[in-house]
């Protein structure tokens, strides 16, 4: 089963994430704030991180740069409700997964991770 951090500071975002997975194949776990996702990250596996780029006065892109040195293999996607098109390049020298913009491609986002839980022993053998 597919388990997701979402990073947001806004219960609401969280809310639609979980009411988003109507088939219930992924478990959704929720840290308003970097210190309580760290503290999730040292007890929790998980395969998928949606981080907000602004997590109260926490910048989440350097949460997820910081994330991607420390579990390179999890799927860190930065979700955000300000385009930025310089940020793209930083993206992927940082080799985060995805940038996706909140609340346009919230389907997007959907469909990315019901990808993702289809094909679970392809992404995450050991699981």
């Amino acid at each position: 089963m597919l388990s997701i951090l979402v990073i947001d500071d806004e219960k609401m975002i969280f809310n639609t994430w979980k009411m988003l997975n109507e088939d219930g194949n992924c478990r959704f776990f929720w840290a308003p704030s970097v210190t309580e996702a760290d503290r999730l990250l040292e007890t929790q596996e998980f395969h998928v991180v949606l981080i907000d780029r602004c997590i109260g006065r926490d910048d989440g892109f350097e949460f997820a740069r910081s994330l991607k040195k420390t579990h390179p293999d999890l799927i860190v996607y930065l979700v955000t409700g300000f385009y930025d098109s310089a940020i793209f390049a930083e993206l992927q020298k940082a080799g985060i997964d995805g940038y996706f913009q909140k609340p346009g491609d919230i389907m997007k986002i959907v469909e990315r991770i019901r990808f993702l839980d289809e094909n679970f022993s392809v992404f995450f053998p050991t699981g």
